[in-house]
């Protein structure tokens, strides 16, 4: 084989290794072991420190453990490499929006993920969050309810719609969307592109 086929096979096997050691980590977060979670997925970074994919994964590890401020410091890290990264983006952006840490950034990491993929509904219900928790609902209620229409069995964009209405004094319409999101098994998967 030629030095081109190696250097395929090769990055076939560093990104079947990422998608593996990104799998198994979620495994062990089911598990409740969020610990040997994010050890896995060190590992797997050590071995390949340039993988975006696993550098969001570690993040998205640290995010569901609390550590939301580690989480953003290590996406930060990827978009300084990575600037049009929309998963980095999204992930940035919806996780500063969900705590309410520099709203006008997150908005417009977020805006930016959105002209990069326009169309995904994860992407348009985080700018949609971003909008909610500035207190703009109007323009929050066009993104989360186009994210809704796109992605009508989403629970988290269904929860997040259920907030808007409810904030705006629409009872049943919150209700309705609760009752949506209670009746889908499980949210989205871990955040990785959100």
């Amino acid at each position: 084989a030629g030095a081109a086929d190696r250097a395929g096979a090769s990055e076939k096997d560093r990104e079947d290794a990422a998608s593996i050691a990104i799998a198994r980590s979620q495994v062990d977060e089911r598990r409740g072991d969020a610990v040997r979670a994010a050890r896995r997925l060190d590992e797997a970074l050590a071995a390949d420190p340039d993988d975006a994919r696993l550098e969001l994964a570690r993040a998205g590890v640290d995010d569901r453990r609390g550590e939301w401020r580690a989480a953003l410091a290590r996406a930060e890290k990827l978009l300084a490499r990575e600037p049009r990264n929309v998963e980095a983006l999204n992930f940035t952006g919806f996780v500063a929006a969900d705590h309410g840490e520099n709203l006008p950034l997150a908005t417009k990491r977020l805006q930016a993920a959105v002209a990069l993929s326009p169309g995904v509904g994860g992407v348009i219900d985080s700018l949609g969050w971003a909008y909610f928790r500035a207190g703009d609902l109007p323009r929050a209620a066009v993104f989360l309810e186009q994210a809704m229409r796109l992605e009508p069995g989403d629970a988290e964009i269904l929860e997040h719609v259920g907030d808007l209405y409810a904030k705006r004094g629409e009872r049943s319409r919150a209700l309705e969307a609760y009752r949506r999101a209670q009746g889908i098994h499980g949210h989205r998967p871990p955040p990785i592109s959100r």
